[in-house]
């Protein structure tokens, strides 16, 4: 009786203590699930997207009729291929449906599993982490996109940034680093919450660059630096220049950077769409600001900026400007050329400079208003350097600013990176200097031979001088004069010895300053006074050049002959 007792005691105590146990973990394992859900804010879809019933009738008015058997994958960069005006007349219902299938694509979870096939050994050398959200793996495979090397892989990635650039918020990291500068700019009002074309997004942030958060504009760089691979992952640039890409190039299919490069030659042609010239801007602006975004030219130059340290003092971190590179010098042929080419541009396009279009706005309004944007601006500015009066002069900043161009794009060196200067002096080229190759000088030194002679025109004379002027400022301008000359120069004229100075720490006295005291050594008839080692500031005024300014450098105050 006892034994039954006990017994009965020691099975109902087990069973309340295994309630509450069970129940526990019972009650765990609906937290756990409830955790689950909120992971993700959409299911993965069961169904594929050409099997939804809401999506049919759209994809096969946009798509023809499918293989039943298409991915996702597929039937989505078919949607993403048109227009914003088709995009709008899907229904709401596939619109959405749209949107849920493009967030279980790129789930972290269901990416790894679908990349599988064509990036499998690749994506274990990336040593990208799978979590539980989603475009933490994609942000993860575009970051390390360069170190793949199967073609399969390759075509695959490419795929994938196609979808994801049609929408930034599948980027993990970009979201966190920009929604602030979004509501800032208002670039979020672009488009819908789910809308099937966010591309504007970026586009609005690449107009406001220079004033973002640190943070937002490492962001847009480097998803700048994607796009720079195929002119199709700029959706806003490639839909505008859609009809310009088959009229100035028809050869080059899109899917490359040269469709860049190409359209960019033609940005000046009066026959190229104002919407596109106005995209084309903006990446340029962008380049501009960051010479990675350039792809030919990061790749061209990558060995060189290393070699001859043309990021020195900047961190791997930092974005470095287009002309910073463009001051290196020493580079091999194949980067000499991307140069020259990237000359071209700051040389076409004032507002490429934020120097010009800070320093010189109300001089631009006073003296070039109206004029076309493609170097007349910059040409109007130089002349107005020039004249001894004073309300006819720009103002002293605009004229250093005018200066840095001049240097940045080393105009001195060669006379095609102009196109005021290459189109006023082409037919004397052509004519007189057809025999002399290009580069180091040697065309603008035949030019300059030609000036007084019947074979000069006043277009050609004109241009010419305007660009002489600043070359004669700065010794440095003038290749050959600066190999031969630039160890004299430092020794007695206390001349930097690197040619890119910094401008923040560069004497503003010494670049003009240059040239007239090699001219006095070389030049003066009293032999003492070559070598008397006397300051050569005292005898610059006799060797102002008569067509200068006659104002200091510094002071802007004339210089008392």
């Amino acid at each position: 009786m006892l034994f039954t007792i006990c017994l009965t005691l020691f099975v109902h105590l087990s069973f309340s203590n295994s309630k509450t146990v069970f129940g526990q973990k019972a009650e765990n394992f609906e937290i756990f699930l409830h955790k689950s859900r909120n992971r993700r804010e959409t299911p993965i879809s069961k169904k594929s997207l050409i099997e939804e019933i809401e999506c049919l009738p759209d994809i096969k008015r946009l798509c023809g009729t499918l293989p039943p058997n298409s991915d996702d994958l597929f039937v989505l960069e078919c949607v993403q291929s048109f227009k914003g005006n088709e995009l709008g007349g899907i229904s709401e219902g596939c619109q959405h449906t749209i949107w849920r299938h493009t967030m279980d694509l790129i789930n972290d979870a269901n990416l790894n599993n679908i990349s599988q096939r064509s990036c499998g050994h690749d994506l274990e050398n990336l040593k990208c982490k799978v979590t539980d959200r989603s475009g933490t793996l994609l942000a993860c495979i575009l970051d390390h996109r360069d170190n793949i090397h199967s073609s399969p892989c390759k075509a695959f990635i490419q795929r994938l940034e196609w979808v994801a650039f049609s929408d930034f918020r599948l980027i993990a990291h970009f979201l966190d680093a920009c929604s602030s500068n979004i509501d800032k700019y208002m670039c979020g009002r672009l488009q819908p919450s789910e809308s099937l074309t966010q591309g504007q997004t970026l586009a609005c942030l690449q107009q406001h660059i220079d004033k973002l958060d640190e943070q937002c504009q490492k962001q847009i760089y480097h998803l700048s630096e994607i796009q720079a691979d195929n002119i199709i992952m700029d959706r806003q640039l490639y839909l505008a220049c859609i009809n310009d890409h088959s009229k100035f190039c028809p050869e080059i299919a899109p899917g490359s950077g040269n469709v860049y490069k190409c359209l960019m030659q033609h940005k000046l042609d009066r026959m190229m769409s104002q919407q596109c010239q106005d995209q084309l801007l903006r990446r340029q602006k962008v380049i501009a600001r960051d010479y990675r975004v350039s792809k030919g030219l990061a790749r061209a130059c990558k060995e060189d900026i290393k070699a001859f340290h043309c990021r020195r003092d900047v961190s791997d971190e930092k974005d470095i400007r287009l002309a910073q590179i463009l001051l290196c010098t020493k580079v091999t042929k194949d980067c000499q050329m991307e140069m020259v080419e990237h000359r071209k541009i700051l040389m076409e396009d004032y507002r490429l400079s934020p120097e010009i279009v800070s320093q010189c706005s109300e001089d631009i309004t006073k003296f070039c208003n109206g004029l076309e944007v493609g170097g007349k601006t910059i040409h109007c500015l130089m002349e107005h350097t020039r004249p001894r009066k004073k309300r006819e002069r720009v103002s002293f900043k605009c004229q250093r600013a005018v200066e840095t161009l001049v240097k940045e794009a080393d105009a001195g060196e060669d006379w095609r990176v102009d196109p005021v200067l290459r189109e006023a002096c082409k037919p004397v080229v052509d004519n007189s200097c057809k025999d002399v190759r290009g580069g180091d000088a040697r065309v603008m030194s035949c030019l300059m031979e030609k000036l007084g002679t019947d074979h000069m025109t006043e277009a050609c004379e004109l241009a010419l001088v305007q660009i002489q002027y600043f070359v004669a400022r700065d010794y440095k301008l003038d290749p050959q004069l600066y190999r031969q000359c630039r160890d004299d120069a430092v020794r007695l004229c206390h001349a930097k010895k690197v040619w890119a100075d910094d401008n923040a720490s560069m004497d503003p006295e010494r670049g003009p300053l240059v040239l007239p005291c090699l001219y006095r050594y070389a030049y003066h008839s009293q032999k003492n006074l070559k070598e008397s080692g006397k300051p050569f500031r005292e005898n610059y005024p006799q060797y102002i050049d008569q067509n200068s300014n006659p104002d200091h450098p510094i002071t802007g105050k004339p210089v008392t002959r």
